[in-house]
């Protein structure tokens, strides 16, 4: 099983192990362990992960996806594969006040879990499966 790792901005009560089905097993990281401060900035962040170390890398929410990659909009690569190894996902308490946000959510859960266990794999396009006009 793929090594894994979650990481949102700060400790909250939500339990991914259930929103993600129990599907597969994680570390959980937070960017900034302080669960009072209500935006996290760059000072803020004390997180201590060596990405190094996991196959993959879940990033919840845009605080996760700005600080890892120079991406800022986390809706638009939710569920996405990023940089080889990271895997946002937009976060899932935001459903109870964004409720048109379920599908989204429901999608990129189901992306997630089939890039961890193998199913969902990127195709590498070459010269021998990709041609075209050469010259004129």
């Amino acid at each position: 099983m793929a090594k894994v790792a979650l990481v949102e901005t700060k400790p909250s009560r939500t339990n991914y192990k259930n929103e993600f089905d129990g599907e597969f097993e994680f570390d959980q990281y937070q960017l900034c362990s302080d669960p009072n401060i209500k935006k996290v900035l760059k000072r803020d962040v004390n997180i201590e992960i060596d990405t190094d170390a996991y196959e993959w890398i879940i990033l919840v929410g845009s605080d996760a996806l700005k600080y890892f990659t120079k991406i800022n909009s986390v809706t638009e690569y939710s569920g996405k594969k990023v940089e080889d190894k990271f895997l946002p996902v937009i976060n899932p308490a935001m459903l109870a006040f964004k409720p048109e946000a379920q599908r989204t959510w429901d999608d990129s859960k189901k992306s997630i879990i089939e890039y961890i266990n193998g199913d969902l794999v990127d195709t590498v396009i070459t010269e021998y499966n990709a041609y075209g006009i050469q010259d004129t």
